[in-house]
């Protein structure tokens, strides 16, 4: 009996517990075995390999970034090379270790008491021209403003329970 097929013994259990199974899928995760794969060559040390190389890659655009702006052309094009086949969140800007804002950036011209409740709260003077994010990932938890809408699955599915069994 493979794996998959074991864990249908839990599936009751499991909707009890987490709700609908949409809501717990692991198809966003298990996408990411085809990078982790890339991580590591051999088989000693797996663990190490994938830690050291994933710390590589996740460093690489900042390092690019902040010490390659005068770069040759063919310099740029290595280091987009290192990156190559990796995913990578598309619209991701890291603002510091604990922040990254997702999504296209939108302008918004900020009111006066938009501007003095910020000012109040950050203790700093506030630009009359702000950007906006519809998401971001705080000490690595995801925030979504009230404003982002993106399209979310339905719960179309019904599932009757009697006695255990699935009705």
């Amino acid at each position: 009996m493979t794996y998959n097929i074991h864990q249908l013994v839990h599936i009751v259990q499991t909707v009890r517990n987490w709700g609908p199974l949409w809501v717990t899928s692991t198809f966003t995760y298990e996408s990411h075995n085809g990078t982790l794969l890339k991580l590591f060559h051999g088989t000693q040390g797996v663990p190490i390999q994938i830690i050291d190389n994933f710390n590589v890659w996740k460093h690489i655009p900042m390092l690019v970034s902040n010490h390659m702006q005068n770069s040759s052309h063919r310099v740029k094009l290595f280091s987009d090379s290192l990156l190559d086949g990796y995913v990578t969140t598309k619209h991701a800007h890291h603002v510091n270790e604990a922040v990254t804002v997702l999504g296209c950036v939108r302008k918004h011209n900020t009111s006066c008491r938009e501007r003095r409740a910020l000012e109040t709260h950050l203790e700093t003077v506030v630009p009359g021209m702000l950007d906006f994010y519809d998401c971001a990932v705080v000490t690595n938890m995801l925030i979504q403003s009230s404003s982002y809408n993106r399209v979310t699955r339905k719960n179309s599915y019904t599932v009757g329970l009697k006695m255990d069994h699935l009705v």
